[in-house]
């Protein structure tokens, strides 16, 4: 492009127009971005989240997408007239979109510390940043927020170990249920707590144990004396039953001995017949018809060696089988079990029908199932 030959005033005007029309765009890629987040279309080109889709698919930088993210997630939490004027000032250059990702800072900074700001708040905030420098909107938001810092804190991008990074971000994933927003620093609070905690544990039971020790020490004692003289009266009653014992023992041996000496009842026995045209029930046949029914009768059934899993073994077959993992996006965050067919149109809990997804992806496949209608009442706001 030669542009050697454009007046002095031409370049300038031309220039204008084209960081207007940079402007204007940029207003309606936050909209594209926002309606993109809304229908999680990016998991339907795999990736992880909205941020890991502009980075690896618009090809922004990190900085670029977390500040457009930042922008565009504001407008969502504004109504709908503030919208219009906050668009209207980014178009005329009024607000900068380095002071309206800061702006989401502080706002999500307050909401954490249990002062959440209203729309109204938020509005007139934003009013007093038009045309202010990044440096003087700092000060802006330090005058509501005094222990606000714009400066970014460590997070799990500033970690130059891939591996650790890879570690801490799988961990922070296995939170995400009951921490949903955690940062790196409430990450180490947590794990360094849960470490710490049966430490503490340890110490206040060694400490309940010796009281208790100390407490029931006579008791013990006197415990200890009634065992002993009970064991002892149980040996005298074990040896005075033995004596017993032995005593009739030897009286059976000599009646047995003097039975042996008198004749012998088997041989009378022996000569006795049976009677005329009456079997010895010993020798009877059985018929066929018993012999097979009690063949084919359950008990006479060896049970099954198979049996169905529980669905305990079926869970952890699931997880084993998916590593743990979204099997859409490969992610590690918040991830969920989900139905290949919905259990709410009859879908069963089987290793065939069960996979691992993240939430994210989760929640796709139910508005790719059921529609972006049903489904917009029980979507998870970012």
């Amino acid at each position: 492009m030669n542009l050697k030959n454009l007046s002095d005033q031409v370049l300038l005007e031309k220039t204008s127009e084209l960081a207007y029309r940079e402007r204007s765009t940029l207003i309606e890629l936050l909209h594209h971005l926002r309606e993109i987040e809304r229908r999680r279309l990016f998991c339907t080109l795999k990736y992880q989240s909205l941020h890991d889709y502009m980075m690896k698919h618009l090809k922004y930088s990190d900085d670029e997408a977390v500040r457009r993210i930042s922008a565009m997630r504001l407008l969502k939490e504004l109504p709908a007239e503030e919208v219009a004027r906050v668009e209207e000032k980014i178009s005329e250059g009024e607000l900068t979109l380095t002071n309206l990702s800061m702006a989401q800072t502080l706002f999500n900074h307050e909401r954490k510390a249990g002062r959440a700001l209203d729309a109204e708040d938020k509005a007139e905030f934003l009013r007093k940043i038009e045309n202010q420098t990044t440096r003087e909107a700092q000060k802006t938001a330090q005058s509501v927020s005094p222990e606000f810092r714009a400066k970014k804190k460590l997070g799990f991008s500033d970690i130059e170990d891939d591996l650790l990074r890879e570690k801490l971000l799988r961990i922070k994933g296995q939170y995400a249920h009951k921490h949903p927003d955690m940062d790196l620093m409430q990450l180490l609070h947590l794990l360094c707590d849960h470490e710490l905690a049966p430490v503490a544990q340890r110490v206040r039971k060694n400490t309940t144990k010796a009281k208790a020790e100390n407490k029931a020490g006579t008791k013990n004692k006197t415990e200890a004396k009634n065992k002993t003289a009970t064991k002892a009266k149980a040996e005298i009653e074990i040896k005075a039953e033995v004596k017993t014992k032995a005593g009739a023992e030897t009286m059976s041996e000599t009646k047995k001995a003097q039975n042996n000496d008198r004749p012998s009842a088997s041989n009378s026995r022996a000569d006795t017949k049976t009677p005329a045209g009456i079997s010895d029930p010993a020798d009877r046949e059985v018929p066929l018809e018993i012999v097979v029914l009690a063949e084919s009768s359950p008990q006479s059934q060896v049970p099954s060696s198979t049996q169905p899993q529980s669905k305990a073994q079926i869970k952890r077959n699931i997880w084993s089988r998916d590593n743990h993992q979204c099997t859409n996006c490969g992610s590690t965050y918040a991830i969920q079990e989900d139905h290949h067919f919905p259990k709410a149109a009859g879908g069963e809990y089987t290793e065939a029908n069960m996979r691992l997804l993240c939430r994210n992806c989760n929640q796709r496949a139910a508005i790719e199932f059921y529609g972006m209608p049903k489904m917009s009442d029980y979507l998870r706001p970012f």
